[in-house]
């Protein structure tokens, strides 16, 4: 039997925009931010400002409100762009660190009984050589015990929360988003066509872009879209997937981008092929005879309603019956009590 290894994990996102003090939970594992005396930061990472060669001190709590014991690794993870935009983390275990190289926990293992609380430190190291600019790494809290389902692909969890921490090196530094235009197709799976751009984050800033483009056919405008973009971290590049939520027929396209909001505005076009037609968002076109809509269900509170009326038609009916047939024995008594009456003269 085949068995598959599926590695999910569910991470803290970072960004360069404030987050929620609430502290990431997963199986009731959860952390946050604190200083040296365990109180709240006010912020979900670490922000710190840094000359190269430097070191600081951070400091997460770690919480346990499950119901049974949690043993637990504590490990220095990079910080990733998604393909989406965003800033997720890498696995634990990843042999090519760059931030994390810089992160040491005090403590690589700990174990929390049900509602216990540890407070675990790690030092940053700063390189002389570090580039100024904005650096994203973390500390990741993982279980080692990791759940996996049966059947006959096997699916393993790696259920995990990560604090991430924000190193502002001092120096010069430059912001440029260079776009390029890959490739128009369907999104897997799916009728609904996807512009793929790559997004080169050149400059050393994290930032936030906004992206707009515009599919053109024979010189016509055909429709314009636009998005803002999460986060890509600095010297990184992704493969953006543009949805576009309109019918594309298939043939040659002019794609004509547009970045703003990260240094320079940057422009660039390209020509995109679709080998075949997508509906976009909405149905398919019908071929051949269109058929009668069917009739509308009656709703149920009509028919209950027709039974209780047609109940209460019924009881009416039956008393009106009953009156009727009283109101003619009495009738029949009052003739038979005449014609008694006159025999009888």
């Amino acid at each position: 039997m085949h068995r598959l290894s599926l590695l999910l994990a569910l991470l803290f996102l970072a960004s360069a925009a404030p987050a929620a003090h609430a502290a990431p939970a997963v199986d009731g594992i959860s952390a946050r931010a604190v200083d040296a005396d365990g109180k709240s930061i006010g912020r979900a990472y670490f922000v710190e400002e840094r000359n190269p060669g430097s070191k600081f001190v951070g400091h997460i709590a770690i919480s346990n409100s499950g119901k049974t014991f949690a043993r637990l690794y504590v490990d220095a993870v990079d910080a990733v762009t998604s393909n989406r935009g965003g800033t997720v983390f890498a696995p634990r275990d990843a042999d090519d660190k760059s931030v994390g190289a810089w992160i040491t926990p005090s403590k690589k293992l700990i174990r929390l009984d049900p509602g216990d609380t540890k407070t675990v430190s790690f030092t940053v190291d700063i390189p002389e050589d570090a580039r100024p600019g904005d650096h994203v790494g973390g500390v990741a809290i993982e279980p080692l015990r990791r759940k996996t389902t049966g059947g006959q692909f096997a699916v393993t969890q790696v259920l995990r929360v990560a604090i991430a921490t924000q190193i502002k090196i001092r120096g010069e530094t430059t912001r440029e988003l260079v776009p390029t235009v890959r490739k128009l197709e369907a999104i897997p799976g799916s009728e609904i066509p996807a512009l793929t751009i790559q997004l080169a984050n050149n400059g050393d800033l994290l930032c936030k872009p906004t992206l707009t483009a515009t599919l053109y056919q024979d010189d016509q405008v055909l429709s314009s879209e636009k998005r803002n973009v999460d986060t890509i971290l600095a010297r990184t590049a992704i493969d953006y997937p543009l949805y576009w939520p309109r019918g594309l027929s298939e043939g040659t396209y002019t794609a004509a981008v547009r970045t703003e909001g990260c240094g320079k505005a940057m422009e660039t076009q390209a020509e995109v092929k679709l080998d075949r037609t997508l509906s976009g968002t909405t149905p398919p076109a019908r071929t051949g005879p269109v058929p009668e809509p069917p009739g509308e269900p009656m709703p149920t509170w009509l028919i209950i309603a027709i039974a209780v009326l047609a109940a209460l038609l019924l009881l009416a009916a039956g008393f009106w019956l009953a009156r009727l047939a009283a109101r003619r024995e009495r009738e029949r008594e009052r003739r038979d009590e005449r014609d008694r009456g006159g025999t009888s003269d």
